[in-house]
């Protein structure tokens, strides 16, 4: 039968609504998932600066499972020979000390990273990176590191500095570079030194011991080198 009078505009209006109710969920779903599709392209974009390499390591953001090998590469007397607050008591202090390096990642999207030769990267045998850290009142984008000693006397530290440091300035687009080193570790301002980094002033960082000294290396000064 056909439709007519009233019947016929509330079928054409049913229709109108349900089509325009079709309609606007498939754009809700298209602009969705455009708008995850974007988001997740920002992210590994994100995810692939967090990571770098040089010639010989491998380097990655730390992780919670990462703890073991903190604690034994912090907590071995080898390691902090030159270090006031002497090696890490036990786990617990490691688990501490990850979890505060991991939520500097959170927050800035840079931090301290798992070190790895290339050839072994599942094998950790160092930590370091870029922190904002505070000594004795004075806030500095910090170089540090810390390497297992069966891979000392390679050249690794230095090797490791100079690439971390050229992701600071390249990548993070930092304005200085600095590095806080006690003044009887010799070996650590060389790497510092050979790194580009120039001695600035002391710090009286740790109370009752000898100041440490700072080192420091600006945007400008690393452009200039690189020219």
């Amino acid at each position: 039968m056909p439709l007519v009078g009233a019947n016929k505009s509330s079928v054409i209006s049913a229709f109108l609504v349900n089509f325009t109710s079709r309609w606007l969920r498939r754009e809700r779903c298209y602009n969705t998932h455009q708008v995850e599709h974007t988001l997740c392209r920002k992210h590994k974009s994100r995810m692939s600066v967090m990571y770098t390499k040089s010639e010989r390591l491998t380097m990655r953001p730390v992780t919670t499972s990462d703890v073991d090998n903190l604690f034994s590469i912090y907590g071995d007397p080898a390691t902090n020979t030159f270090n006031p607050a002497g090696p890490y008591a036990d786990l617990a202090h490691a688990k501490t000390v990850l979890a505060r390096w991991i939520t500097h990642w959170e927050k800035h999207a840079f931090g301290p990273w798992a070190i790895s030769l290339r050839e072994a990267p599942e094998k950790v045998i160092g930590f370091g990176g870029l922190s904002i850290s505070i000594y004795a009142g004075i806030t500095i984008n910090n170089l540090g590191y810390r390497f297992s000693p069966d891979v000392w006397g390679k050249g690794l530290a230095t090797e490791f500095s100079l690439c971390a440091i050229n992701y600071g300035f390249d990548q993070l687009k930092l304005n200085e570079i600095s590095g806080i080193v006690r003044r009887n570790h010799l070996a650590s301002q060389k790497v510092l030194s050979k790194a580009g980094l120039k001695y600035l002033r002391e710090v009286d960082d740790v109370a009752n011991a000898p100041p440490s000294l700072l080192f420091n290396l600006t945007l400008n000064e690393w452009r200039s080198k690189r020219l």
